[in-house]
C-alpha cells in the first residue's frame, strides 16, 4: 500500500521480507543463481529502469524462491509489471509530468510476483 500512495517501500518492511525469504531458503539451492539476479537487477538500478526501493524488495525475496522457480518468478514479476504500466496508463496516469514526479507503483508486481514463486517453492 506505502508503494501505491507514496512511491516509498520501507527498509523496516524489506528487513522483514528478507527474514522471511531466508527461512524458506533452500539450502540446496545453487547460490551462483542468487548472486546472478542481483547483479541483473544491480545493473538495471544503474541504469535507472528500477528505482533503488524496488532493487531492495527484490533482493530480499530472492531467496524465498527456488531457483527452478526464478526466471518464471521474474517473468511473471515482470508481466504484472507491465499490467501495473497499462492501469496506470487507462487511469490517465500516462501524462509526462504525472510520471516524472510520481513514477509508477511497480512495488505491487514485484510483491505479487514474487508471493506466487515463494508459493511455488515450497
Amino acid at each position: 500500500m506505502m508503494d501505491i500512495k507514496w512511491r516509498y517501500i520501507s527498509n523496516k518492511l524489506v528487513l522483514l521480507v528478507f527474514l522471511i525469504s531466508w527461512s524458506l531458503f533452500d539450502s540446496s539451492s545453487e547460490i551462483s543463481y542468487y548472486i546472478a539476479s542481483g547483479v541483473f537487477f544491480s545493473f538495471l538500478y544503474a541504469a535507472n529502469i528500477i528505482a533503488g526501493g524496488d532493487l531492495k524488495l527484490i533482493l530480499a525475496f530472492l531467496p524465498g524462491v527456488n531457483t527452478e522457480y526464478m526466471l518464471s518468478t521474474i517473468c511473471l514479476m515482470g508481466i504484472l509489471g507491465g499490467c501495473v504500466a497499462l492501469l496506470c496508463f487507462l487511469y490517465g496516469f500516462s501524462k509526462k509530468d504525472w510520471l516524472e514526479t510520481h513514477g509508477l507503483p511497480y512495488g505491487v508486481a514485484i510483491v505479487s510476483g514474487f508471493l506466487v514463486g515463494s508459493a511455488a517453492s515450497l
